[in-house]
């Protein structure tokens, strides 16, 4: 059963982004979710104002509050080894490959589209529905919202 889904948060949308915050929600084991604030490291600059004013962190918070990319992939890969992660965006898998490589690590678990187990002939229903429902820009939230849209749509 497809249970476990990631959203993330970056620092623009640039082929030089990265990751600055990740939510992952295990629909299975509530107690297992995580979500944390990433500090960069020093060859991560890539900046946009229009991205923080839409996820709302700015990069004082990331330098302040954030966890190194080591504690974050250490916390991902204790938590969800041997599972699937779904994600609704190929910028997710982007940036989850991007944190791994900066903390010289390799994922314990897979990441995959959640376009694999919809069904096809509904996906754009799916789309639709997740376009409209209330997405927060908070990961673990946007976790969950995607979780819960496409129990609806998966195969």
């Amino acid at each position: 059963m497809v249970c476990t889904f990631m959203d993330i948060e970056a620092s623009s949308l640039g082929e030089d982004s990265f990751p600055v915050s990740i939510g992952v929600l295990d629909a299975n084991n509530e107690s297992n979710n995580y979500e944390a604030i990433i500090r960069p490291i020093d060859a991560w600059d890539d900046w946009s104002e229009e991205a923080e004013e839409i996820h709302g962190i700015s990069h004082g918070d990331l330098m302040s509050t954030g966890v190194s990319v080591c504690h974050v992939c250490n916390e991902l890969n204790c938590r969800f080894a041997f599972k699937t992660i779904y994600v609704d965006s190929v910028f997710d898998l982007f940036w989850i490959n991007r944190l791994y490589e900066a903390a010289k690590a390799k994922p314990k678990f897979l990441v995959s589209h959640i376009k694999k187990v919809v069904d096809k002939e509904r996906y754009d229903e799916f789309l639709y529905d997740l376009q409209e429902s209330d997405l927060t820009h908070k990961p673990l939230e946007d976790a969950r919202v995607l979780y819960k849209v496409s129990k609806g749509y998966i195969k």
